[in-house]
This record gives C-alpha cells, sequence and structure tokens, in this order.
C-alpha cells in the first residue's frame, strides 16, 4: 500500500479510537449520573443507613471501574482492520466509490493475485486526488 494511504489510515484509525474513547466516556457519565440520582432518590423515601450509603457509593466505584474498562479501555485497544476502516470512510464519503476499500484489498493481496503494482499505485492517486 502508497505510504500516503497508509498515513491517512493511521491518521484515520487515531481519530476513530479517540471517537470511541468519547463515546465511552459519555456512556459512563450518563450510567453514573443516573446512578447517581437513583441513590438520592432512594436515600430521599427510605432513608439509608450507612452501611446502604456505603453500599451505593460501591455500586458507583464499580460502575465507574467495568464501565470505564469495558465502555472506553477495550475498544480504544482493539484493533481496526484496514478494511473495516475504509469501509468506515467510504460510508462517511461516499464519493470516493468504493476505490479505498480496493487499494486496500488489492494492496494487501495484489502480490498473491499476480496484480501489478503500477496499477494499484495509480488507483491510490486517484483516491487521494
Amino acid at each position: 500500500m502508497p505510504e500516503s494511504v497508509s498515513a491517512k489510515l493511521a491518521s484515520a484509525r487515531k481519530r476513530w479510537k479517540a471517537v470511541k474513547a468519547v463515546a465511552g466516556s459519555g456512556w459512563v457519565f450518563c450510567l453514573l449520573a443516573g446512578l447517581a440520582l437513583l441513590s438520592f432518590h432512594v436515600d430521599r423515601l427510605i432513608v439509608l443507613t450507612t452501611l446502604g450509603r456505603y453500599s451505593w457509593l460501591a455500586l458507583l466505584v464499580f460502575t465507574l471501574c467495568a464501565g470505564g474498562l469495558l465502555l472506553i479501555v477495550l475498544p480504544v485497544h482493539k484493533p481496526i482492520a484496514d478494511e473495516e476502516l475504509a469501509e468506515q470512510v467510504e460510508r462517511r464519503y461516499p464519493s470516493l466509490n468504493e476505490r479505498l476499500l480496493t487499494t486496500v484489498e488489492l494492496s494487501r493481496t495484489g502480490a498473491l493475485a499476480g496484480t501489478s503494482v503500477q496499477m494499484v499505485s495509480a488507483l491510490a492517486g486517484e483516491t487521494e486526488g
């Protein structure tokens, strides 16, 4: 794959992971806010004991840790294949007409399939242009 396309895919991958991290953080915040609100109303209605309040606190801390792990850390560290990334980029920019995905696929399997390097380079240039 041409270096310019690789660099752009790396940049898109980094941005995709940042978006995943921000979205996960938003979900964790909403979960914590919902649990805190529920905790407040439960305490107001049935006046919790100290043990009950510590239990709610433990639940909030557990939600923060588990949500951070499941909704932020794991999605950010999950590898994104070039084909999947190219597909997402082409959904956002339909004017590419599948040229990016074709470039990625041909550059990966081109040597095995007997595809010419010049054709892949020309396609990559057309995709960037």
